[in-house]
């Protein structure tokens, strides 16, 4: 999939996958957190919804391995679904993570390509999380991210809220 990225839609990656800080790990997910020794300043979970084979990553066991290979202060990202059709898996994705990690918070972003067109994300961390960018973000040439939206983002509906 990466390289057929690369190849028909280079402008998207933009040469990231290649970037000295990624890591990029093709593998059984669950498996290698629970197995690695290494310690990650951001984990992004980009799976299936929860059922079937990709169950297992919306589990506690795999959120309690994201918490041990996360160095100080790093950042747990997953996706939780469409809120519209999908508020269970919010709430039980919320309460297995609080249960695991010190801090949870949740954000929207648009994927227009999904039914409702807004998903929600978890951010979870070892450590407390401000909601604003921590540094000063080159964002000039983004067409959609700017500071204002990253803060908004955490502004959920009530319906949204778990």
């Amino acid at each position: 999939m990466i390289e057929l990225c690369e190849k028909y839609l280079p402008n998207h990656s933009q040469g990231a996958f290649h970037h000295e800080k990624a890591h990029i790990v093709i593998d059984d997910g669950a498996k290698f957190v629970r197995e690695t020794g290494e310690k990650f300043d951001v984990i992004i979970c980009d799976s299936t919804d929860p059922i079937g084979p990709g169950e297992v990553l919306f589990d506690t066991p795999f959120y309690s391995d994201c918490l041990n290979c996360l160095g100080e202060g790093g950042l747990f990202v997953s996706q939780n679904g469409v809120p519209t059709i999908q508020a269970d898996e919010l709430n039980e994705s919320h309460a297995k993570l609080s249960s695991v990690f010190p801090e949870v918070h949740h954000f929207v972003a648009p994927i227009p390509t999904y039914v409702g067109g807004f998903m929600v994300f978890s951010l979870s961390s070892n450590r407390k999380v401000t909601k604003k960018p921590s540094r000063k973000l080159s964002i000039e040439n983004l067409k959609y991210y700017t500071e204002e939206l990253h803060r908004a983002s955490f502004a959920l509906p009530r319906y949204i809220s778990p």
